[in-house]
């Protein structure tokens, strides 16, 4: 995984674990990482969808207290796109992506980007492979 901070990229190892969930309508994804200046980092993401649509929604949560909710769209076979909007206390909108591209059942590739009206604010690519 590859954070860039003040456009410097951050290297970090992550590890995840996946299953099904609801008698398979859901996957549950468990994830943790030592993140550098950060510490140990673990969020659990429900991914769903939509039985009168096409919307796949996911649901985040980690061990910060953090906590979004995403909906979005298989762009393809293969590359899903994810959005949610936050309205800030401040009366400004924080807005997170998270797009996947899955190559193969052994390997994706992620890309999240968190803006502040038109200021990114963080950015993370990650490649992850099935070892």
């Amino acid at each position: 995984m590859a954070e860039v901070r003040n456009g410097k990229k951050v290297k970090t190892k992550i590890s995840h674990t996946s299953a099904k969930i609801a008698a398979g309508w859901g996957v549950m994804v468990q994830e943790s990482a030592m993140i550098p200046e950060f510490g140990k980092y673990v969020s659990a993401r429900i991914f769903s969808y939509s039985s009168s649509g096409d919307t796949t929604y996911m649901y985040v949560v980690d061990n910060r207290g953090d906590t979004w909710f995403y909906t979005g769209t298989w762009k393809s076979t293969r590359k899903l796109e994810l959005e949610s909007l936050t309205d800030l206390p401040d009366g400004r909108k924080q807005k997170k992506s998270v797009k996947y591209d899955f190559i193969s059942l052994k390997e994706y590739e992620y890309r999240f980007m968190s803006a502040i009206g038109d200021s990114v604010i963080s950015t993370v690519e990650m490649s992850m492979k099935k070892q």
